[in-house]
């Protein structure tokens, strides 16, 4: 990105992770600015923006959110980031992020890191949520790589990397929807719907114009970032 400003678009990138506003489509600016970004070999990039795809891709995430959220492990291992409002840890998602108040936020932390059997109704809420932002949004993006191996996956992140600081400098919000790529069926499903089945789906995110300005995570300090130890 040729951009004089993007050390401070970097600053401001955060994940967005409500519902956005449902009549703005995706800007042809954005898409022009996209195209116009150097995409390595063997990856590709596609934009769903028609209603009925989304609705689809909506119901496999929701779907996709049930299955990962009853792993105990990838529950600890949520609930060890986000964290409550008031936390002063970093390299965390404090509830805010997720539009929660400070109650609601801690009572979420607490469930996720709790051992045993999972809340079923919550498990259901938070898969709805992810199911609502992703019928909601302008689009769904998706990177895919032609070999799934660890280099296609560097490349494809920092392609995607260019694509959200493109996002943020324009005011567009950008949510991952990680449990349709952690989630091999509903991977395959997704390659059966977008007919490439020579490529695996890599990147799955929804990008939209936000209903609201929610914070971003905690940053740690350049002091922390080059002076680890």
């Amino acid at each position: 990105l040729q951009d004089p400003n993007i050390l401070q678009t970097m600053k401001e990138r955060r994940a967005y992770r409500g519902d956005y506003n449902q009549s703005k489509p995706l800007r042809q600016e954005f898409i022009d600015t996209i195209n116009q970004i150097k995409k390595p070999d063997g990856i590709k990039l596609q934009f769903i923006e028609d209603k009925p795809t989304k609705i689809i891709l909506g119901e496999l995430q929701e779907v996709a959110d049930r299955i990962v959220i009853l792993d105990e492990r990838f529950r600890h291992e949520l609930g060890e980031h986000l964290v409550g409002n008031d936390s002063i840890l970093q390299r965390v998602m404090p509830g805010n992020t997720f539009g929660l108040g400070d109650e609601s936020a801690l009572k979420v932390h607490n469930s996720l890191i709790q051992s045993g059997q999972f809340d079923g109704d919550f498990a259901s809420g938070f898969a709805r949520l992810d199911r609502d932002g992703v019928v909601s949004s302008a689009a769904v993006g998706i990177i895919s790589v032609q070999n799934d191996s660890p280099q296609s996956w560097v490349d494809a992140g920092k392609y995607f990397e260019s694509i959200w600081l493109t996002a943020q400098k324009m005011d567009l919000g950008i949510g991952i929807m990680a449990a349709m790529v952690e989630s091999s069926i509903h991977n395959a499903l997704l390659k059966v719907r977008l007919k490439q089945l020579q490529m695996r789906p890599t990147i799955v995110f929804r990008i939209g114009n936000p209903l609201e300005n929610r914070p971003h995570s905690p940053r740690i300090s350049l002091d922390q970032l080059f002076n680890p130890y």
